[in-house]
């Protein structure tokens, strides 16, 4: 059986030049129209302001069950909570027992028990590129594409903000002993950056990777960057500082691609499928159709597959309402498993695993959507 808690919404550059205009238009597609997504986050402040009383609570109501799977595996109803999550969502991760939300100005902890907000800090520069990880001793936050751009490091045990490094950062990982993110100079390719954790500083050489460097991740001894100018995943050797374009990805319109570490395998999610890679030979090893797939996590012994919703323009992200979907993987088969399940969600951009809970955020709304999974 699969829960699905959605919160109530939030109460609470300058362009480069042609190079990193082109190298940010996928990215910029991807989250739609930012314009719209601020207009969208006010009102939701609006209406939390109205209706701030019922923060934190849970409020069920009545909603449409999809069918189960073909396999009979998953069941599906909707719960509702109200939770605050301070000027939006921008970006998610779990680690340290908390869900981390990334916000405008700020960066919010979650407990996963409660969906309740226990800690917040403020961060400012952080908005709608901003990015979560956690790992290598902290919690990191990249503030995306600003001039006064930091990354942000923030102590898990104590909730303070350990270190600010003054870097304009989008993508971000951490392994290796290393913290991974990607910059956009005023010329020239992308680079890849290492952090580190002990001295929170930058150390090393940087790394060209491509004119649109956008996810990052780190799996099998490696950085991956997903590179949306053109379309295709990157594999970095931290030992030698190589670099090699390794798979060519499928825009699906308003995506270039994303790409996952899991099960021993690299995942890549473009045009409508999710394909699976041996890391070592590079070799696709299955391929499953899910239609416009986005964001890829790993939890519960399954993968788990965000997929975006239907757009009204051809051309413009305009986001149909109730067309997001969440599908579900069994790496054990390479096979979808169940249906999918529909998410009441406008414009879902971040996606990770906790304790049999997956965590969906929701830029325009500024909400989060959790999906409990029973089996």
């Amino acid at each position: 059986m699969v829960v699905l808690e959605q919160p109530r919404r939030d109460s609470g550059g300058l362009e480069r030049e042609a190079l990193i205009k082109e190298a940010r238009r996928r990215q910029r597609r991807r989250r739609g129209s930012i314009a719209l997504a601020f207009a969208l986050v006010a009102g939701g402040v609006a209406a939390a302001a109205s209706g701030g009383g019922n923060a934190g609570r849970t409020i069920r109501r009545p909603v449409t069950r999809p069918a189960s799977g073909g396999a009979g595996r998953f069941l599906a109803r909707v719960l509702a909570p109200a939770i605050r999550v301070p000027a939006g969502v921008a970006g998610l991760a779990v680690g340290d027992g908390a869900v981390w939300v990334a916000g405008f100005g700020t960066v919010s902890r979650l407990d996963p028990s409660t969906a309740r907000i226990i800690a917040t800090h403020r961060a400012p520069g952080t908005g709608p590129d901003s990015q979560v990880a956690v790992g290598e001793g902290g919690v990191w936050v990249t503030g995306g594409f600003s001039r006064h751009s930091t990354v942000y490091r923030i102590d898990p045990t104590t909730n303070r903000v350990l270190a600010r490094i003054h870097l304009e950062a989008f993508g971000l990982t951490v392994g290796g002993g290393r913290v991974w993110v990607t910059v956009i100079p005023e010329a020239g390719p992308g680079e890849l950056v290492q952090i580190d954790p002990r001295t929170n500083r930058v150390v090393g050489r940087a790394l060209k990777v491509g004119p649109g460097p956008n996810t990052l991740l780190y799996g099998d001894h490696a950085v991956w960057v997903e590179d949306t100018s053109p379309s295709s995943v990157l594999r970095v050797d931290p030992a030698n500082g190589h670099v090699a374009t390794l798979i060519g990805l499928q825009s699906n319109g308003f995506s270039g691609g994303s790409i996952g570490f899991g099960f021993g395998s690299v995942w890549a999610a473009s045009g409508d499928s999710l394909t699976r890679f041996d890391p070592n030979t590079l070799r696709a090893i299955a391929t499953m159709a899910i239609p416009r797939p986005a964001e890829i996590a790993f939890g519960i012994g399954e993968v788990w597959v965000l997929a975006r919703p239907r757009s009204s323009s051809p051309t413009l992200f305009y986001p149909v309402k109730g067309t997001a979907r969440l599908w579900t993987a069994n790496p054990r088969t390479n096979k979808i498993v169940g249906d999918a399940v529909p998410l009441n969600t406008l414009e879902p951009i971040a996606l990770a695993a906790g304790n049999r809970v997956m965590w969906i955020g929701d830029y325009a709304a500024g909400s989060v959507t959790r999906v409990r999974v029973v089996k």
